[in-house]
């Protein structure tokens, strides 16, 4: 719609390399997982866990609307991402 509107897509069919940037903060959360890695991240955790959720819903709908299964990536990686999470943030209190 927004290409017809204004003659600019503003968010583009998703493909392979949607993947490949969704993988990117499950990266960062896998390096700084260390106990004094994480406490350094935890003002960016909030920025992380939006990008996250971003990932998982564009790449879980356009997944369902494409029927492309390169974009499950993006699913699995948004997912896996926001468990990370939850689990270094558990650790943290257990402290």
């Amino acid at each position: 719609m927004s290409k017809e509107l204004l003659n600019n897509e503003l968010l583009p069919m998703p493909t392979w390399e949607w993947s490949v940037c969704s993988v990117t903060p499950g990266v960062l959360i896998y390096v700084a997982r260390r106990t004094g890695d994480w406490k350094q991240l935890r003002d960016d955790v909030t920025i992380i866990k939006w990008a996250l959720r971003f990932y998982l819903a564009y790449g879980l709908a356009f997944a369902l609307l494409q029927e492309e299964w390169i974009l499950w990536v993006a699913v699995l990686a948004g997912i896996g991402g926001l468990v990370s999470i939850r689990q270094l943030d558990r650790v943290e209190l257990s402290r």
